[in-house]
């Protein structure tokens, strides 16, 4: 479910599309009309049940790497005003999905950086420039 959501709101201004624009957050009459929205905090929901189920459980942890689940979770880790707090919870259900785990330990640490930012619009807005040196990411 979760990776049906994610690549849907990848796809286009859609219910499930993430918004990136920090108005959204700071402006309290916008905050309030998402918030009614229905699928307000829908991913963020996704994200924690999936990081508490696997919080000591092997089986639970094993389950999510073999379905892409770190990748993925990895990805939905970025600012989103219909999904506040969605970036703890990606890091709480990572720490989780990681803890006495190796094999998905060994996911983490494979990670290359590859392409370009795609969307650095939100940096900007805060005042960063953002480029790649050497492999590395680096905050201007």
């Amino acid at each position: 479910t979760l990776k049906c959501i994610h690549l849907l709101g990848k796809e286009g201004s859609n219910a499930f599309s993430s918004v990136q624009d920090l108005k959204h957050h700071t402006d309290s009459q916008l905050k309030e009309e998402m918030s009614y929205h229905p699928f307000y905090g829908f991913k963020r929901n996704l994200i924690r049940l999936i990081g508490n189920v696997c919080y000591g459980y092997k089986d639970n942890q094993d389950i999510v790497r073999n379905l892409d689940g770190i990748p993925l979770i990895l990805d939905c880790c970025k600012f989103d005003a219909k999904n506040p707090y969605i970036i703890q919870w990606c890091i709480l259900a990572i720490r989780n999905l990681l803890e006495n785990n190796l094999e998905n330990q060994a996911i983490v640490a494979n990670i290359t950086t590859s392409g370009e930012i795609a969307d650095d619009k939100l940096l900007k807005e805060m005042g960063f420039q953002i480029h790649c040196e050497n492999g590395k990411i680096r905050l201007k």
